[in-house]
């Protein structure tokens, strides 16, 4: 009943939200080339979808963020259980990784565009420097996090290392990875839009930035419902994710 009356009010303020646009854009309540009509957005989102143009920037985007996210995931994890491991190291390379995650990355997009050109690489070498070094970070929080107790007794018990690393020490970090890797899914997208919007010639951030240099709100708004519904299929899937394997845990969003 609770989950009805949750999902009830969400459909019905999403609703009024959009009916009160349409209303105020048709009537002039609200400027409307500033804020163009949200059927009028839907119309051309559609055409523009069925004849294929915005698929290509659909595309382009998709391959860019999941292919550099996938990435940074398994590179962070597998630094992040290295440092986990060697404590010494951790303390040596900590600053420097630290020093490194505290740059901002639209900072380092065109060093990354000098490096790969404006290519799918670049935005890739982005995302993939954004998520990885979270990855890292929230890794090697899980591994503080690890019942030292649990770890002596299965030596005790004479377990083999790999068998405590797969059955004691991920097993406990996977709340820590997967928290990660919800925020890594939203860093993933801001890269790939902000590659595209420095130097790029597809991509949904390229349809923004190309959409406001032609003062063609519309499909500043096109391009961004297209971003909105890439990053709610995500942050669903991600969520579907964690209720599915962390069913004990109770934060979940959406």
């Amino acid at each position: 009943m609770r989950n009805l009356f949750v999902r009830s009010t969400q459909v019905f303020l999403i609703v009024a939200f959009f009916v009160g646009w349409e209303w105020g854009a048709r009537t002039k309540f609200i400027n409307p080339e500033w804020f163009s009509p949200p059927f009028g957005v839907f119309m051309r989102l559609y055409d523009e979808t069925v004849n294929g143009s915005f698929l290509v920037h659909f595309w382009v985007t998709s391959l860019e963020t999941i292919t550099g996210f996938i990435a940074g995931v398994i590179g962070g994890l597998a630094l992040g259980i290295a440092l986990g491991m060697m404590p010494r190291v951790r303390e040596v390379v900590m600053p420097y990784l630290m020093a490194i995650y505290g740059i901002p990355r639209p900072a380092l997009a065109p060093i990354f565009v000098l490096w790969f050109g404006i290519g799918l690489f670049s935005k890739i070498a982005l995302i993939f420097s954004l998520v990885y070094f979270l990855i890292v970070i929230y890794v090697i929080a899980g591994y503080a996090a690890v019942n030292p107790k649990l770890i002596d007794l299965s030596k005790i018990s004479g377990a083999k290392n790999h068998q405590i690393m797969t059955k004691i020490i991920i097993p406990s970090m996977l709340p820590y990875i997967f928290a990660g890797m919800k925020l890594g899914v939203g860093l993933a997208i801001i890269g790939a839009v902000v590659g595209e919007i420095i130097a790029s010639d597809s991509g949904m951030g390229y349809y923004v930035f190309q959409s406001s240099q032609l003062a063609d709100t519309e499909g500043i708004y096109v391009g961004l419902a297209g971003l909105g519904v890439f990053s709610l299929v995500l942050v669903l899937g991600m969520e579907w994710i964690d209720r599915h394997f962390f069913h004990w845990r109770t934060d979940t969003i959406v």
